[in-house]
């Protein structure tokens, strides 16, 4: 069901995609739908809670004997590796359904949070993080970070989009306590 709502909701818009639509796809029943799924927005989020833990396995398998910095770099950059939760999303907003992309990015914070927190630890450990109040710092990381997601999304001009990409990593290697020029961000960012 997820596949089949994923791939819908990539081709013919979040909005336009119907449960039937989902369910005929899928090869279900409706009632099975609704057994596992109470609305379509339901589905969305599985959706992506689905991409944000292939993410999170990722740190926790493939990177689980490489340094904070190195974890956070990867999760970073994830979010500019071009995929088409970006296009559902995208077109959320375009269609009148920000407040859901507003939700979808709050529930992915939610989802992430504990990953983050445990990079942050590791970086105190290490001693290349200067964190003390390490669940205020990932509030403020998440805001900030948002800042240049929105730069992307909205295809904003290469100068402003380098702009706001200084500003960031400025603010971000303060925030956690990073030495100067350490993080690396840009828009085109391929996989560690």
């Amino acid at each position: 069901m997820i596949d089949a709502a994923f791939e819908l909701f990539d081709t013919v818009g979040y909005e336009k995609t119907m449960i039937i639509d989902i369910t005929k796809k899928a090869n279900i029943a409706k009632a099975t739908f609704y057994y596992y799924f109470p609305t379509k927005e339901s589905i969305l989020f599985a959706i992506v809670e689905q991409y944000l833990m292939q993410v999170a396995d990722a740190i926790k398998t493939e990177f689980s004997q490489k340094s904070a910095l190195d974890k956070l770099q990867f999760l970073m950059h994830e979010f500019f590796v071009p995929h088409s939760i970006d296009n559902i999303v995208i077109n959320l907003e375009k269609d009148d359904h920000g407040e859901l992309a507003t939700k979808l990015w709050y529930k992915s914070q939610i989802l992430l949070n504990p990953i983050l927190r445990d990079i942050l630890k590791q970086g105190v450990f290490e001693k290349t993080m200067s964190i003390v109040h390490i669940d205020e710092v990932i509030s403020f990381f998440w805001n900030i970070f948002s800042v240049l997601l929105n730069s992307v999304h909205q295809k904003e001009e290469d100068d402003i989009f380098e702009k706001k990409r200084s500003i960031t990593i400025t603010l971000l290697e303060k925030l956690l306590g990073i030495n100067e020029g350490v993080l690396i961000i840009s828009r085109k960012c391929k996989k560690i």
